[in-house]
């Protein structure tokens, strides 16, 4: 038979005390249910752990020697499932978020910093990826959260839609085009762009625009960077 938990919880609480009913008083248990598991821990070492004086009882030299070890045992528990509730409550642990260039640079950062004045228990890391490689890294289990455009195929992933990702045409000021507020699509289609490279959301969204009023879209360059575009 094992030794279990129990049986050093009450030992400790018996040594502390040198008493039995106090133990039972703080356990709030039965004096005879303390009694049964000190008989209990006893014949599984077989050894007397406590001997009886005029004042209650003492610690035989086995029962000192058992006390510092259970002790450590049972505080090393509180420990674990202190670990284990701060856990549950986001008080500590790590958080992997991976989040697709733009939402990376302009949106993710100050989110974080604001859950990390919430939770500063808590260790996060940031990935700033094109949205193919955000995606692949949330399904290889590499990243807990991704944070990036909508994506075709979510591959039973759960999404939540919590910002407006508008796109939108940029041109230089000095462009014919720059002055005008309602411009068709098919005449923005015949100019020249400056796109992302391929894995990007924001040209896999645009490209779809374009192919869905049945234009192509006519690539300049293709850039790896928001702030190489700009």
């Amino acid at each position: 038979m094992d030794v279990s938990l129990r049986q050093l919880q009450v030992f400790r609480a018996v040594a502390r005390h040198r008493s039995f009913s106090r133990a039972a008083e703080e356990l709030v248990i039965s004096q005879p249910a303390v009694s049964a598991q000190i008989k209990a821990l006893e014949q599984i070492l077989n050894v007397p752990l406590f001997q009886r004086t005029g004042r209650g009882v003492e610690l035989t030299e086995a029962g000192r020697q058992l006390l510092p070890y259970a002790e450590r045992m049972l505080d090393l528990l509180d420990e674990a499932l202190s670990a284990v509730r701060e856990l549950r409550c986001a008080q500590r642990g790590q958080v992997r978020v991976a989040a697709s260039t733009t939402a990376g640079i302009y949106v993710v950062p100050k989110a974080l910093g604001a859950f990390h004045r919430a939770y500063p228990g808590v260790e996060l890391s940031l990935d700033v990826l094109n949205r193919f490689a955000v995606h692949q890294r949330l399904l290889a289990g590499d990243a807990d959260l991704a944070i990036m455009g909508l994506i075709e195929d979510p591959q039973d992933l759960e999404i939540a839609q919590f910002l407006p990702n508008e796109l939108v045409v940029i041109a230089s000021p000095r462009h014919p085009l720059a002055r005008r507020h309602q411009i068709p699509l098919e005449e923005i289609a015949r100019e020249a762009f400056l796109v992302r490279e391929i894995g990007s959301g924001t040209r896999a969204d645009t490209e779809r625009i374009f192919a869905e009023a049945g234009f192509p879209i006519r690539v300049a360059m293709e850039l790896r960077s928001n702030g190489a575009i700009k």
